[in-house]
């Protein structure tokens, strides 16, 4: 029997985490005692319901938090009360050094135009969200978190660290390859073996089977053994599709207007409804007007352009019978790095290691990430001129060109290289070996090392030269995926695409915590 529970729900959209806290508090006693909200979710913007309205009507004493507030560090007025008398410890700041380092990284995203949120700024808005998370836990004492996905978004991440230290269960969800396949897990930082475990004892009884696979991870694996072009990754194209549009004016003014209106009737400490600061207010503080946002925009699009332009002209082309690793580089600023690849969010760390650890003929070929530059996203947050010129200097690196289909590298390399990207996946079923520096799904399967530390590290030349390709070793992870996954959506966008119902996804998504939460 489940012991009851106070729970803090962090950025749920209200399609489908209302129904999941309802049917844990009526089957488990577990109390929503606090709401973050994720605004922009399948329900508001295709039912036009909102999220306040509709997480007040089901539990009217949850204390709610509004989404865009929380990125600035404005909280409810019941911890804006009380917040100034709670202090992080010596012991804590110290603990935390290297969260510190990752969630000032993170702030990349509240910085459009590279020049608004100096460090100093950062570090108070770090703190800042330090003090008010210690007062929330000590005002309403939640037992336990629950994340719509991994934090990434500083503000939860900073409540992430401090519930680990303070041995507060952190659940949150993660999605496999195919869309409507999730699972939970407890950790940013390692899969603990979640589909290890399972692997092991396929392969160990001789159980390896591929009618074991689900159906529809199975047609995801057979997809990405043929070409690129056939298989392209759902997101991939959605989002060269939503490139269009961020790039359209109108749809930036209509976008504008639709963010900024008021949607609660409540008192918020904001006249925009938009994450980045303006230079000219604090953060708590910060608003644009239509003529200011343009702007920043108009600057973005043309730095994306001198980015692509200059990266291009330092590319160059494959050299014939060359051994290499291939490292595409990830978007950013985006979860899969930060915080999913710790002190590796620096790609050029991960570079440098990849060097350091194998023969001097051995060369790194580097890929731009096509979404890097796309008009709708962020990349202009977190790319400088000097990254390639650096890397370009290095004569055993070689930048490939941006428009070169990846399957084409992977398919000539000795091994492929990511901090997390599902490249990595795709390099395992072309039968190379992956060498990763942070934590995904995959990490699991045989074939890929993780490095973590120098011993590692040191490890990579061995794992590269030794790997031998089994079948065997694909289809038996991929029974523990179809195992160890449930089918469900937990996120903006993912409902439409996994074609499942709010219900089912809710019934599956409770099943998953309570599995999680009896073998902690």
């Amino acid at each position: 029997m489940m012991v009851m529970k106070r729970v803090l729900y962090n950025t749920c959209a209200i399609d489908p985490w209302i129904n999941v806290a309802k049917k844990l508090k009526n089957q488990n006693g577990w109390e929503p005692v606090y709401w973050v909200e994720y605004t922009f979710d399948n329900a508001y913007y295709y039912a036009k319901k909102d999220p306040y309205v509709a997480v007040k009507a089901e539990f009217p004493n949850v204390v709610y938090h509004n989404n865009i507030d929380a990125w600035h560090g404005v909280f409810p007025e019941e911890v804006e009360k009380n917040y100034c008398n709670y202090y992080p410890d010596v012991d804590t700041v110290l603990a935390n050094t290297m969260h510190e380092v990752e969630a000032l990284t993170m702030m990349n995203r509240l910085d459009y135009d590279r020049y608004s949120f100096n460090f100093m700024e950062r570090e108070f808005h770090y703190y800042n969200l330090f003090k008010h998370w210690l007062c929330v836990l000590d005002k309403f004492k939640p037992d336990i978190v629950i994340s719509g996905n991994n934090p990434h978004r500083v503000y939860d991440y900073v409540l992430y660290i401090i519930c680990k230290q303070r041995n507060i269960p952190f659940i949150m969800f993660q999605y496999y390859i195919v869309p409507g396949r999730i699972f939970a897990t407890n950790d940013i930082y390692s899969m603990n073996g979640k589909f290890r475990k399972d692997v092991d004892e396929i392969l160990s009884k001789g159980k390896v089977s591929y009618d074991e696979i689900a159906e529809d991870i199975r047609e995801s694996y057979e997809n990405t053994k043929k070409s690129y072009a056939d298989g392209q990754l759902w997101y991939m194209t959605q989002n060269l599709k939503d490139d269009k549009k961020g790039a359209n004016w109108f749809h930036l003014a209509y976008n504008y207007f639709h963010r900024t209106a008021k949607q609660h009737g409540e008192k918020v400490r904001r006249s925009a409804q938009t994450i980045y600061k303006n230079k000219k207010y604090t953060l708590e503080n910060t608003h644009y007007f239509l003529p200011e946002f343009a702007k920043m925009r108009l600057e973005a699009f043309s730095y994306n352009k001198k980015l692509r332009k200059l990266y291009e002209s330092l590319s160059e082309n494959p050299v014939p019978g060359e051994k290499y690793i291939l490292f595409p580089l990830h978007y950013q600023p985006e979860e899969t790095t930060s915080p999913c690849g710790g002190f590796f969010v620096n790609q050029w760390l991960c570079i440098e290691t990849l060097l350091a650890n194998t023969p001097n003929d051995w060369y790194v070929y580097v890929k731009e990430h096509p979404h890097q530059y796309l008009s709708h996203f962020q990349g202009c947050t977190s790319r400088i001129p000097d990254l390639y010129r650096n890397l370009k200097k290095n004569p055993r690196i070689r930048l490939m060109p941006f428009n070169m289909d990846s399957k084409v590298l992977i398919k000539d390399a000795i091994a492929v290289s990511t901090i997390t990207g599902t490249v990595g996946w795709e390099a395992l079923v072309m039968e190379k070996p992956v060498v990763i520096f942070g934590t995904i799904w995959f990490e699991d399967c045989i074939g890929t090392l993780k490095v973590k530390d120098s011993k590692t590290a040191h490890q990579i030349y061995e794992h590269i030269a030794k790997f031998h390709y089994s079948e065997e070793n694909i289809i038996a992870f991929l029974q523990s995926i179809s195992k160890n996954t449930i089918k469900a959506y937990h996120y903006m966008g993912y409902k439409e695409l996994s074609h499942l119902d709010e219900e089912s996804s809710a019934v599956n998504i409770v099943k998953e915590i309570n599995r999680l939460v009896s073998n902690e």
